[in-house]
């Protein structure tokens, strides 16, 4: 199966990092490429990523939001091409940490969201900080839009359960392959539709992981698909009046926290049970001449919007 953009692009963004002196862990990073060899998998790039490098996919699928990451821990990424049918492939990266033996020999898979052809860079950077060898993938397909669904039963096998065992069986070889030692624990870590995948992964392959995470599992997929068309309903595209910008969406999401965070008890930036939660926004609305780009505020179409979702 043919590499998506989103791949490429981060191997134009990102060059390897020459590997130089007694350097162990970049050279044999390096030599992934030549040295590592998987059943049906490709590999796209291994490149040694020092902490601090900034990370940058410019062909991201624009559904998936934020296209970089800075890398957290100096670290070996493998991205890799996996072919789960002759229909379907799986892309996936593996971000090795050159402190994993120091950490406790932990893998970790990552989990996606909503319909899940976004890798969760933020996660990948996070995990891999603590020192877990740190897997994630598009499963099976690019971006949030349902179009590579059409008439692919293949693809949809692969969202289903496929591309996440996959990526969990390749990711582990390739991880042990790398290190020369066995794996400690495995872990699975997941929300919304990552937490479906990780009841998934729990009621059929249970032995792959020693601990799961099932975030909000949206298991429900009609109820999920229902809710972002609700949601694209209320908000419009891009250029309807009800539409919000993701900066003006962290306003709203700062707002609903000023009110209600402390209704547990603890102000932690946490709600513990949203349904307690009933923000009220008229105080972000703007007065007479008052713009985003002069108040920070919003319309009251925009604000209607808001109050229905």
């Amino acid at each position: 199966m043919k590499p998506n953009t989103f791949t490429l692009a981060a191997i134009i963004a990102i060059p390897s990092v020459t590997a130089t002196g007694g350097n162990n862990f970049t050279r044999r990073c390096s030599r992934l490429l030549q040295t590592l060899k998987l059943p049906d998998t490709q590999i796209l790039s291994s490149n040694y990523t020092p902490k601090g490098t900034n990370i940058t996919y410019p062909n991201l699928h624009p559904s998936c939001g934020q296209n970089w990451i800075i890398a957290q821990t100096n670290t070996c990424r493998l991205s890799l091409n996996v072919t789960t049918s002759s229909t379907s492939n799986v892309i996936m990266e593996v971000w090795m940490p050159e402190d994993w033996k120091s950490s406790g020999q932990r893998f970790a898979m990552t989990g996606n969201g909503g319909v899940g052809g976004c890798f969760t860079l933020s996660d990948l950077a996070f995990t891999a900080s603590l020192g877990f060898a740190t897997v994630g993938h598009n499963n099976g397909h690019d971006g949030l839009s349902s179009s590579p669904f059409l008439n692919k039963p293949e693809v949809i096998i692969d969202f289903a359960w496929r591309a996440t065992l996959t990526a969990t069986r390749i990711g582990k070889s390739a991880t042990t392959f790398f290190y020369q030692t066995p794996l400690a624990k495995s872990y699975y870590w997941g929300c919304s539709g990552g937490g479906r995948q990780a009841m998934k992964i729990a009621q059929d392959f249970p032995s792959e992981y020693d601990g799961i995470i099932a975030g909000n599992p949206a298991a429900d997929f009609h109820r999920l698909v229902a809710s972002s068309l609700y949601y694209s309903y209320q908000t419009g595209p891009p250029t309807s009046p009800t539409w919000l910008s993701l900066e003006q969406w962290q306003a709203v999401n700062a707002e609903v926290l000023a009110q209600c965070d402390t209704i547990d008890g603890v102000a932690d930036n946490v709600l513990e049970d949203p349904l307690k939660c009933h923000p009220r926004f008229e105080n972000m609305l703007c007065g007479r001449l008052e713009t985003w780009a002069t108040q920070k505020c919003l319309t009251p179409a925009q604000v209607d919007a808001v109050e229905k979702i």
